[in-house]
């Protein structure tokens, strides 16, 4: 009697606490549908292993939003994919707040559609080798570093830590990041949730002025501080920013600019 979408709301370790019975009382939405019987078959420690229906990156962006936002993203950007990485990062969108939750979300794909003109672009139209080599982050002979993807990884140390992540040699092929349907969606994710000098994209963005921190990890060299160079590519970010939550019906908050003192410039 157990419908099969319920398992997509049970994390595996659920099943062990669930008595026989209990299966006849689930529905689909195991979370928010449990019917009052289902209760009595539930051993307490159930409980603690029940996703929320409310967050996760599923349950904020469906796919048919995700193919209404980017009507034209490319092949290589599809929203499987994006599902199937991201639950590789199960505290991305999953805070169990509502709000922190939708706004990380909007906030994510508002970087994402600046980066890569909607998903429209997987390299960087102006493409230049984006080599900083030392001894711990080497270039390879011939290879270029420019951004790819949706989030447009740069520079030979970001492929450098990424390869690690992902245990590929991305600093001899740098060209997987644009090609290759798991690596394209998972270098942003990584991006985003991994520790940096700067931050971490994902512990500061549902902070009070996590947006404006959120660029500064992305981009701060060339769009943070007084009078950066690229002062007109933050004010689209923002307004990307701003459509999306209106979109997920969450505020954007305040302080959504890094072009402050707060933010000193430094190449990234």
């Amino acid at each position: 009697y157990l419908q099969p979408q319920a398992f997509d709301y049970l994390q595996p370790q659920a099943v062990d606490y669930l008595q026989p019975q209990a299966f006849d009382y689930l529905q689909p939405q195991a979370v928010d549908y449990l019917q009052p019987q289902a209760v009595d078959y539930l051993q307490p420690q159930a409980f603690d292993y029940l996703q929320p229906q409310t967050s996760g990156l599923t349950n904020i962006l469906p796919k048919e939003l995700f193919l209404r936002i980017f009507p034209e993203a490319l092949p290589i950007y599809n929203y499987e994919n994006l599902v199937a990485v991201a639950e590789k990062y199960p505290e991305f969108a999953n805070t169990g707040n509502a709000d922190v939750d939708r706004r990380e979300v909007a906030a994510f794909l508002g970087q994402i559609s600046l980066e890569s003109g909607d998903l429209r672009y997987v390299e960087e139209i102006n493409k230049s080798t984006m080599c900083q080599q030392s001894p711990k982050y080497p270039c390879a002979a011939g290879k270029q570093y420019f951004g790819r993807g949706p989030i447009q990884l740069s520079w030979n140390y970001n492929y450098k830590d990424f390869g690690k992540a992902v245990n590929l040699d991305l600093v001899a092929s740098p060209e997987l990041v644009a090609t290759d349907y798991d690596l394209v969606w998972w270098s942003a994710l990584w991006y985003w949730n991994d520790e940096r000098w700067n931050g971490n994209i994902h512990k500061v963005v549902g902070l009070p002025g996590g947006f404006a921190k959120a660029t500064f990890i992305i981009n701060g060299g060339l769009e943070c501080g007084v009078n950066p160079p690229n002062r007109d590519s933050e004010k689209s970010r923002i307004a990307s920013f701003k459509k999306f939550c209106e979109l997920l019906g969450v505020a954007p908050g305040d302080n959504l600019s890094c072009q402050t003192a707060d933010f000193p410039p430094k190449a990234l």
